[in-house]
């Protein structure tokens, strides 16, 4: 078939898509067409609007799906970074609390320390008054048979 004959056939093909009328789903579908077919003839040319506009629908649905899939993994990410922050603050009140308790802890050790020095010293002067007290009721004779026990132990 020559050009001027496929020519001739689309000028029939656009006088039915006129024929069709203005508001017509035929003459909308058709729309810019007859203008790509012409072009396709005289330039020897295939272009095909369709594919073009399939392909590029998938591109925009592929395109879609990475969108919705990082808008997804940010929204974890975002959820995940919140969590952490939130366990963050909880580890550092924990943290505060442990130190307040270490501190407390320190001041009730060298406090206890101090009362345990004091009792001990307290226990030292209670004994040698007792001793002092047993010795004031002895009799010299109890007090040589004791001297005499300590030097057998040595």
């Amino acid at each position: 078939m020559t050009k001027a004959e496929e020519l001739k056939i689309l000028e029939a093909i656009e006088g039915l898509i006129l024929e069709a009328g203005p508001d017509s789903y035929i003459r909308m579908t058709f729309a810019g067409v007859p203008e790509i077919c012409r072009r396709n003839i005289e330039d020897d040319f295939g272009d095909i609007p369709v594919q073009d506009l399939d392909d590029v629908r998938k591109l925009l649905d592929a395109e879609q799906r990475r969108h919705d899939e990082t808008k997804r993994m940010l929204a974890e990410s975002q959820k995940m970074c919140k969590d952490a922050l939130d366990e963050n603050d909880r580890l550092r009140k924990l943290a505060d609390e442990w130190e307040n308790n270490a501190h407390d802890a320190g001041e009730l050790y060298c406090k206890l320390e101090d009362e345990c020095a004091e009792m001990t010293a307290e226990i030292r002067k209670l004994k040698a008054e007792i001793v002092r007290m047993r010795m004031a009721r002895m009799t010299e004779a109890e007090i040589a048979g004791l001297y005499d026990k300590t030097e057998g132990a040595n």
